[in-house]
């Protein structure tokens, strides 16, 4: 009975030393934030720049004005971006060659960031087979996305697909080809939804470098994870030095599939 009244006492001491603390979020400093995903052969370059917000209440988050932007490649041929609306810069008549790396870099006067970028071969769609998955009674659907290893050296690869019922959807994923340096490659969309006879699937092959292959690798990661899941949570992986983001130069090839 001591020991048990001595429990008690210790317990009620316990509860009665509670009290509520304030945790003290720094909020940092607010960085540069890079969304530039340029296409070779496309002629205008158009990209965003924005900033992060602070942690508590997300204030700061919004477009940069009157940034400074420019590209240059590895023999000092630089173009200038010109801002066309408030956060929104555009390049055009500016080439990408294969195998050339390109630097980009962004300043707001008080914060600058830089990121590279060196441009892939171009891999091309061979053939697209969907694989046909039944379960209670109905048929979902994954897409194996096919294509010829482009160079002998480590690649990487985005596949997106994009169709028209009701609602519109959309499904990507990345995949890297570091080991098999030769002969077919399969860049599968693992979608799980159903398609209707008629659909139209518009499919598209990035060929990236790999900082562009680790971006949208854990990308996809942190938003396929569930809020419920005991697995430690994924961080983006960015290439932007001083600020976040991506900056990838990509080759890109769309083919069209009908649903029978």
């Amino acid at each position: 009975m001591k020991n048990l009244l001595l429990l008690l006492a210790t317990v009620i001491s316990f509860i009665s030393c509670e009290e509520v603390v304030d945790i003290n979020l720094h909020d940092g400093n607010q960085q540069l934030v890079i969304n530039a995903q340029f296409a070779v052969g496309n002629d205008s370059l158009s990209m965003p720049l924005t900033t992060t917000g602070r942690f508590t209440d997300a204030a700061g988050i919004g477009p940069i004005s009157n940034a400074s932007i420019f590209i240059t490649d590895q023999n000092g041929n630089t173009g200038l971006f010109s801002e066309t609306t408030t956060g929104q810069y555009l390049l055009v008549n500016y080439g990408f060659v294969t195998g050339n790396t390109y630097s980009l870099s962004a300043t707001d006067g008080v914060r600058t960031a830089h990121a590279t970028s060196t441009v892939p071969a171009k891999a091309m769609i061979d053939s697209v087979q969907l694989e046909v998955i039944q379960l209670s009674g109905f048929d979902f659907y994954n897409v194996h996305v096919y294509t010829v290893d482009p160079a002998p050296e480590a690649n990487y690869f985005r596949s997106r697909l994009s169709y028209y019922h009701f609602p519109f959807q959309e499904s990507s994923n990345a995949i890297a080809d570091v080991l098999n340096t030769n002969g077919v490659i399969d860049v599968p969309i693992p979608y799980g939804g159903s398609f209707f006879h008629g659909d139209t699937l518009t499919i598209e092959l990035w060929s990236m470098d790999e900082p562009g292959f680790q971006f949208y690798r854990t990308f996809n990661q942190a938003a396929n994870s569930h809020p419920s899941s005991s697995a430690s949570p994924f961080n983006v992986t960015s290439n932007v030095l001083g600020g976040l983001g991506l900056f990838t130069i990509y080759q890109r090839d769309e083919y069209t599939y009908i649903v029978d």
